[in-house]
């Protein structure tokens, strides 16, 4: 029996490291439940908070940043940003005053978006309106109140 070639030894370890490979990420996927942290954040903002209640923060936001003049990053999220959405999550989420052309749907209405972040994870979080307000850029949880996630 002739000794194997450096070829046969690298395709060798090549596909077994690729089985073995997949193999753990499987297990680790099933076992251990691998999961993203926005469902779990969705419950805790509709378990603590209610739509009307995280409306009025965001239009009491909108009047104090007025629209047209520009975007708007409130960088210190603090005691008047609802519990609700500051507990969420281990990190604190962004709040920003948009107008609505930044949704490119037709929409020129200003909102608020809530957006919580994690590298690898993409961001998400919520844009909050008047009663009358609709993008098409998240899913609706009430009215003038969606739901977003971007890869």
């Amino acid at each position: 029996m002739r000794p194997l070639s450096k070829r046969q030894i690298f395709w060798t370890y090549l596909i077994a490291g690729t089985v073995l490979g997949t193999g753990a990420a499987i297990l680790l996927f099933k076992f251990y439940k691998i999961q993203m942290p926005q469902p779990f954040v969705e419950r805790h903002v509709q378990s603590h908070i209610t739509p009307a209640e995280l409306r009025a923060w965001a239009t009491n936001l909108l009047a104090q940043f007025p629209p047209g003049e520009t975007n708007y990053l409130i960088e210190h999220v603090d005691a008047r940003t609802p519990a609700a959405l500051r507990e969420a999550w281990k990190y604190v989420p962004a709040v920003m005053v948009l107008e609505g052309w930044q949704f490119n749907d037709g929409n020129d209405r200003p909102c608020v978006k809530v957006v919580w972040s994690s590298g690898v994870l993409g961001a998400w979080g919520l844009i909050i309106g008047e009663t009358n307000f609709v993008t098409s850029s998240g899913r609706k949880w009430d009215d003038g109140i969606f739901w977003f996630r971007s890869p």
